[in-house]
């Protein structure tokens, strides 16, 4: 992993053969933002498929997400270790033209989404207390 400061942006390279994600090197912007921290929780609530999080997301905002939104957060999240994915066996996916593949929240990501929503919650108080 090579570390790259870019003033406010973390930006790291990862070696993307470690990563399982191809040959050469992976660029990764390593901020976790607001659509990183609602997938990391609906996958600690329970594990999901694309579409089901696209699904869980147009429930819990209210706003439709194109898997082409969501796509990118998910691969970053993997390539951070806090999601593993898992294909449906193939007894599964026997009447599916493609196995299905299920993302999982991992150890590391359950601690990432503690420490970020400790934070979100220091910073939303400071806000209502401004606020009024």
């Amino acid at each position: 992993m090579i570390d790259i400061g870019l003033g406010q942006q973390s930006v790291k390279l990862y070696d993307s053969k470690s990563a399982k994600h191809g040959l050469g090197l992976v660029r990764v912007d390593t901020r976790i933002d607001f659509l990183d921290l609602l997938l990391l929780f609906l996958l600690f609530l329970k594990p999901g498929t694309l579409y089901s999080l696209q699904e869980d997301f147009n429930d819990a905002l209210g706003k439709r997400f194109s898997f082409g939104t969501l796509h990118p957060h998910i691969q970053k999240l993997m390539v951070l270790g806090l999601l593993k994915d898992q294909r449906e066996s193939s007894e599964e996916a026997q009447y599916a033209s493609m196995p299905r593949r299920y993302y999982k929240i991992t150890k590391r990501g359950r601690k990432t989404l503690k420490e970020n929503l400790a934070i979100l919650v220091t910073v939303t108080s400071h806000m209502q207390r401004v606020i009024g």
